[in-house]
């Protein structure tokens, strides 16, 4: 049986050669083998042999057409993504950040008051973890963008974004930023 398995793809394995599951049904048809590996309630997997899934790819003009066709679509699924992402990155770097114009002083006795933030640590990350906090509502206006390509992306660009906007007003808490941006 295991040599049998090996002269045969399965689906994924046929997907990953650049062919879609439409394809797979109308140049192939039914499969040549199923087994049921590893479980016995799963799906059986269907397997196909190699020569015929070769013969299909080298001789056969429709299914040239199709993939190139299925390439192109593909191409332009893409680009449509790409240009999501972009524009959501574009978002990032067109907000406004707010003006930071606490002394460093007073930046540290609001920190340290602060009844949200009691973390330990060094009165700068104090400081640095209060300004982050309240600066936080930045990143809520990506929620809306939650399933689309693209947000971690924005979400990353928009904490790096805030954490250098911090170190540009407070140059004291570089260190500390500085290890935030190694994270």
């Amino acid at each position: 049986m295991s040599a049998d398995v090996n002269m045969h793809l399965t689906v994924l394995q046929i997907i990953d050669r650049g062919w879609t599951r439409r394809m797979i049904d109308l140049f192939l048809g039914d499969a040549d083998l199923q087994t049921r590996p590893g479980h016995r309630s799963g799906r059986p997997a269907r397997l196909y042999c190699v020569s015929r899934v070769l013969k299909v790819e080298s001789s056969n003009e429709d299914f040239q057409a199709e993939l190139d066709m299925s390439r192109f679509h593909a191409s332009r699924s893409q680009r449509r993504i790409e240009v999501k992402r972009q524009t959501l990155l574009n978002c990032v770097a067109q907000m406004l950040m707010p003006a930071l114009q606490q002394p460093y002083s007073a930046l540290l006795t609001v920190a340290k008051n602060a009844a949200v933030l009691q973390t330990a640590g060094s009165p700068d990350r104090v400081a640095l973890d209060y300004l982050l906090a309240t600066m936080n509502s930045l990143g809520h206006s990506l929620n809306i963008y939650a399933s689309h390509p693209g947000v971690r992306d924005a979400r990353e660009a928009l904490r790096i974004r805030i954490l250098e906007h911090i170190r540009e007003h407070y140059p004291m808490l570089s260190g500390d930023v500085d290890q935030m941006l190694v994270k």
